[in-house]
């Protein structure tokens, strides 16, 4: 340190250090920025792509290309895309399915609405990570193959499957990492992603346009 450094008050010291920390938040703003476009970009030649394989699959079957024909589709194939997800995760081990739900659970449930129509085939999240208190207790303790009414317009949630997570040994628990719920739905209600009509768990939709990790975990699928 200089003898010019050495003479500087505290608060000279201070303004140095914030002003160089200013600085380096400043040059790595365009790098933040430019994995974000990335990021945007990604997703939107992932929901491109599935778009497009929901119109071939529409000629191939010819099916007369809609949007809600092709919404279908297009939801269909997120709903695999978690479904395979939760396959791999099993297969490394990572989760060991139950037939009952724990408050630590990781759970794949369906929504239907009022009139029983299915709105929403397939969330998964981990229980512990629902912002919703109705839903979270409910979920608490219910068996695989059951339902249950939220909210106040008759919407029910379904519960398909239900998971413990594995700690692998003498290693700190690293999946299902991210607490956010995924949705194969392209572009649901909130109320449909979320949960009938309630609050339900605080959703990431992950419509076509948003990609899934396989640590995530939780997924939503819904048209």
């Amino acid at each position: 340190m200089s003898e010019n450094e050495n003479k500087k008050t505290a608060t000279e010291r201070l303004e140095l250090l914030e002003n160089t920390q200013n600085n380096i938040i400043q040059a790595i703003q365009p790098v933040a920025n430019m994995a974000q476009d990335l990021m945007s970009l990604r997703e939107a030649v992932k929901l491109l792509n599935n778009k497009l394989d929901a119109v071939v699959k529409s000629i191939n079957t010819g099916t007369q290309l809609t949007d809600e024909n092709l919404s279908q589709f297009m939801t269909e194939n997120n709903a695999r895309d978690l479904q395979d997800k939760v396959t791999k995760m099993v297969n490394d081990g990572l989760l060991a399915a139950t037939d009952t739900v724990g408050k630590d659970s990781f759970v794949v449930i369906s929504e239907s609405n009022s009139d029983g129509k299915v709105v929403n085939p397939r969330m998964q999240f981990l229980v512990s990570a629902l912002q919703n208190d109705e839903i979270r207790g409910k979920l608490e303790g219910a068996k695989t193959g059951t339902s249950f009414t939220v909210g106040d317009k008759g919407g029910q949630i379904n519960v398909l499957e239900a998971y413990n997570i594995v700690i692998p040994q003498a290693t700190a628990p690293e999946a299902p990492a991210e607490t956010v719920t995924e949705t194969a739905a392209e572009s649901a209600p909130a109320e449909a992603t979320a949960a009938p009509t309630a609050e339900a768990p605080e959703t990431a939709t992950a419509a076509p346009a948003t990609e899934t990790t396989a640590e995530a975990p939780a997924a939503t699928a819904t048209a």
